[in-house]
């Protein structure tokens, strides 16, 4: 059956059944349809904007450049569902399965993802600035180049995610779950990692410029080519890390654990390291403090 292009607007129709229709680019603003059943249905460039879909099954359904601004999905599941390019803007989000969904370039601004299911699910060159997502579960997601510039995601699980230039900068990750997630040239700049697991991760060419990870575990870690100028590493662990080419030029390294590491020509530009530990460390090329530039910034600072 189809409704294609068909204009419902503000319609009551709750426990309907739409399983496997072709409804694309249909206009349901405002509409009432609480439980649902969109299983495997069409709802591409569907308008879903100020819409009640509480309880409904999108299980399958492709959603494409769909808009559900504003609308409530509470308890809505979306198993395995095509949302690319979606709108979920001021989107109620509270209960809603997500897990395994496609959610590329979707957009997800200041969304409240706390009790949002999502794990396993595909967000490349999603936009999720300043979404509220503590203690969300996004093991084994793919976030390619997606954006949580600002996000809240303390205590959040991104173990085993796969997250290249994945954009983190500004984001509170304080206690989050890190360990083996494969995020080269990630961006965290000025972001919360204190106490973070980043065990085994794989983060070469990573920004960690002006971060919090005081107390945060990179043991065994890559991180070669890393950025942690003016980084605050206090009681940190890189133990067994790789920092080949690392730059730490004015970190706060006080205390932390270096030992078994790879620092082959990195940078230590100013950085304050009493305290740390090197034991076992490889460290042929390792630069210090370099007078010359140092004296160049002091120069500068004074005029």
């Amino acid at each position: 059956a189809t409704l294609t292009g068909a204009r419902l607007t503000g319609v009551r129709f709750t426990d309907g059944s739409f399983a496997g229709m072709n409804l694309q680019g249909i206009d349901l603003h405002g509409a009432k349809l609480d439980g649902a059943n969109f299983a495997g249905a069409a709802l591409d460039q569907c308008d879903l904007s100020k819409t009640s879909l509480v309880g409904c099954d999108f299980t399958g359904a492709s959603l494409g450049e769909a808009n559900f601004d504003d609308s409530d999905l509470s308890g809505a599941v979306l198993r395995d569902a095509d949302l690319r390019t979606a709108h979920l803007t001021g989107c109620s989000l509270d209960q809603t399965d997500l897990r395994g969904a496609k959610l590329h370039r979707a957009r997800l601004f200041k969304a409240d993802l706390r009790t949002t299911q999502l794990r396993g699910a595909s967000l490349v060159k999603c936009m999720l600035h300043d979404a509220q997502a503590a203690g969300i579960d996004l093991s084994e997601c793919v976030l390619d180049d997606a954006n949580f510039t600002g996000a809240d995601l303390t205590g959040a699980v991104l173990s085993g995610a796969k997250a290249s230039q994945v954009n983190l900068s500004q984001a509170k990750l304080a206690g989050a779950n890190l360990s083996e997630i494969n995020a080269p040239a990630a961006n965290f700049e000025g972001s919360d990692l204190s106490k973070a697991n980043l065990s085994r991760a794989q983060l070469d060419s990573a920004n960690f410029h002006q971060a919090s990870i005081e107390e945060a575990d990179a043991s065994e870690a890559n991180i070669e080519r890393g950025r942690f100028t003016e980084a605050l590493a206090t009681g940190m662990t890189f133990r067994g890390a790789i920092l080949k080419y690392a730059d730490f030029s004015h970190a706060m390294l006080r205390d932390v654990d270096l030992r078994d590491a790879n620092l082959s020509q990195a940078n230590m530009h100013r950085a304050q390291s009493e305290g740390a530990q090197f034991d076992g460390s490889n460290q042929s090329g390792l630069r210090h403090t370099d007078e010359q530039r140092a004296h160049a910034e002091d120069f500068q600072a004074d005029a």
